[in-house]
């Protein structure tokens, strides 16, 4: 089977990874998926999403508590251009 080496930064991430995750690079692309070792079978009740930046840095992100997130606070949420329009206003006004 090939093999990659993790550098340091990579190692970092993924020793913190707990269960099967998938790889993303910045765009959002899929890479792979990553299992530490003796967690193959935890993969089925976890949805986590390892995103890589450019720049080296990386974020552990749990799609399933997001989508929780967002069933509970659904009636909050408002389009981008609501909020990028809103943060335009509150500038002209401390102008």
């Amino acid at each position: 089977m090939p093999a990659i080496t993790a550098d340091s930064n990579m190692h970092s991430v993924l020793s913190q990874v707990t269960g099967v995750t998938e790889v993303r690079d910045s765009a959002g692309n899929v890479m792979g998926t990553y299992t530490p070792n003796g967690k193959a079978d935890e993969g089925a009740n976890k949805q986590l999403l390892l995103i890589c930046f450019e720049d080296g840095a990386s974020v552990l992100f749990d799609l399933k508590q997001a989508r929780e997130v967002l069933a509970r606070e659904k009636d909050r949420a408002r389009p981008f251009r609501a909020v990028i329009a809103e943060l335009e206003q509150r500038a002209s006004q401390q102008a």
